[in-house]
């Protein structure tokens, strides 16, 4: 039988087996473990100045071919369309429909393995845990009851605080959760050396073990990942995502200790067998295989016809004004809108614009500690500029910012009236919806 693989395709399995070759427990690093599994994922943007990221940025170390397999092996997840996909014509060929995550060839979790050993479902349940917990330490000062420790402080040593005193896991089933939440180490690195001696798994197997824990949380990792963005900018270094995957680390080992019943614990070390298997060959499937080779042609035809198209000269004007002209940001997210757009009618044609526009500043209103930047949110500013008031005195400008100040307490003070938990029933009363 003829071979489908490629040479990428052939060095990605040799690639995968020579990452998961087991290491000496001695050699490893907490810290750059924890590290890596969070710089797996993507960093997420608020809002606000949302960026649109590559989703597999974390991945850009490995070739494509072993950047599939790894997904396809920790997470279950796919980076190529169906197989009708490609058969069918594509590009002609409708966009199908994602395929579900494959959750038999996913690394299993201590929360999945001991969920199906019980029948409760330890992993919804830790992950609306670590999730709810997250959503409270990465606020904003946006909610009206906020945690005690906020975004500057160490994200594993404000969830450790926390989850001493919450009653919901023993509630639910996880005998002395909050006594086994005391007794894990302050250093979030820590749990590292724990979990391999806890486990029993491989050193050279926990960072991919890592990775699955990261990726059961991605949008509070990409969010800590945000977080550190500028940091990594300037050179420093932020662990806040590495301490969410840490959190999440920790979950699993108060779940190990407190549920590993006899059964449980069968389980769980047969589950590990299977992930991590002794030769550390873990082949890729031939379905992938095949897949990715399908990739490939579809990548070359698409150049094969983007090259066709540049030595014709390029493509004759439209007579005549289109009927409609629609002018869009070149972004991916407006990719979808664009080519709806343009199947309506043959008369509607669109354009794309793309550019960053702004100074390398950061400007600080009057009365503020820090302002907000006023370049593109990739960048760090280099100048910091303060307002003033032009001709004003030491006294001028002292009453204008009293003046600022009140006007800020007076809209805290009508927000909280409005939100607060009690004043809240006052405020419709009074005011109306």
């Amino acid at each position: 039988m003829t071979s489908l693989l490629t040479p990428e395709i052939e060095r990605a399995e040799t690639v995968s087996r020579r990452t998961d070759a087991p290491m000496p427990d001695a050699a490893v690093d907490g810290t750059a473990l924890l590290r890596q599994a969070a710089d797996r994922v993507a960093p997420v943007w608020p809002l606000e100045h949302f960026v649109a990221v590559n989703p597999y940025l974390g991945l850009l170390e490995f070739p494509w071919e072993v950047a599939a397999h790894r997904l396809a092996r920790v997470d279950g997840g796919r980076v190529t369309m169906p197989r009708t996909f490609y058969l069918d014509g594509a590009p002609a060929a409708p966009t199908p429909e994602p395929a579900p995550v494959d959750d038999a060839a996913r690394i299993p979790t201590v929360a999945d393995v001991y969920g199906m050993a019980s029948g409760r479902d330890w992993s919804t349940m830790v992950i609306e845990w670590t999730s709810t917990w997250a959503a409270a330490h990465f606020d904003l000062r946006q909610a009206a009851w906020s945690s005690r420790a906020q975004d500057g402080d160490s994200p594993y040593a404000a969830w450790r605080a926390e989850a001493m005193v919450d009653r919901r896991p023993e509630l639910l089933g996880v005998r002395g959760a909050r006594r086994l939440v005391a007794a894990l180490p302050d250093d979030p690195a820590a749990l590292v050396p724990l979990a391999l001696a806890r486990l029993g798994i491989g050193a050279g197997e926990l960072e991919l073990y890592l990775h699955r824990l990261a990726l059961t949380v991605p949008g509070w990792v990409g969010v800590a990942r945000q977080r550190g963005w500028a940091t990594g900018l300037q050179g420093g270094v932020d662990d806040r995502a590495a301490e969410v995957v840490a959190v999440r680390l920790a979950w699993d080992l108060v779940l190990h200790e407190a549920l590993g019943d006899g059964a449980a614990r069968a389980a769980w070390d047969a589950a590990v067998a299977r992930a991590f298997p002794a030769s550390s060959a873990e082949a890729m499937s031939p379905d992938l295989r095949e897949e990715l080779v399908l990739h490939d042609a579809y990548e070359l035809a698409a150049q094969d016809r983007l090259l066709a198209a540049i030595s014709t000269g390029g493509v004759a004007p439209t007579p005549g004004r289109p009927a409609l002209q629609a002018v869009f940001c070149i972004d991916v997210r407006s990719e979808v809108f664009r080519r709806a757009l343009e199947r309506e009618h043959p008369s509607v044609a669109t354009i794309g614009f793309a550019g960053f526009f702004g100074a390398s500043l950061e400007y600080v209103p009057l009365g503020h500690a820090h302002g907000g930047a006023r370049c593109p949110v990739l960048l760090t500013p280099r100048h910091v500029i303060p307002e003033s008031v032009a001709g004003a005195g030491v006294d001028e400008t002292s009453e204008l910012l009293g003046l600022r100040l009140m006007r800020r307490r007076a809209a805290k003070a009508w927000k909280s009236f409005r939100v607060a938990a009690v004043s809240s029933f006052a405020f419709v009363e009074t005011m109306g919806l």
